[in-house]
């Protein structure tokens, strides 16, 4: 959740913000006016990134602002986001994203990685 905040501000230009956030549903309820459908565009976007990154709908997450899944599922959602990151590969000389579907050396590199962190959904996403 944290690390989409960060994504969202450095990286996320604002076009690509707007589509993301019309495809993350406004919540239900309005608990102490920061949850579910008075959850900011900001909090929207950074529980759907964690959702998205982690392959989970919300399920093993605390429920923190009451933000359903984004539609129409999280790989259609996140395509934007795969697309910044294969970007930020091809300016950076790497040629491929690493996604899920194309773990990149993040995830295939011989000997194995020096920590299980380097193969979290997230960096297999981004």
């Amino acid at each position: 959740h944290e690390l989409g905040h960060v994504v969202d501000r450095a990286l996320v230009p604002a076009t690509t913000a707007a589509t993301l956030d019309a495809g993350i549903p406004r919540g239900w309820g309005c608990d102490d006016g920061v949850t579910g459908t008075c959850a900011t565009t900001a909090e929207r976007f950074a529980e759907s990134f964690w959702k998205w990154a982690s392959g989970d709908i919300g399920i093993g997450m605390w429920l923190g602002y009451k933000v359903p899944p984004p539609g129409p599922s999280l790989d259609a959602w996140g395509a934007p986001l795969a697309a910044l990151g294969a970007s930020a590969d091809r300016q950076a000389g790497r040629g491929d994203a690493r996604t899920a579907t194309n773990q990149g050396p993040a995830c295939s590199t011989s000997p194995p990685p020096s920590s299980a962190a380097s193969c979290s959904p997230v960096n297999q996403r981004l």
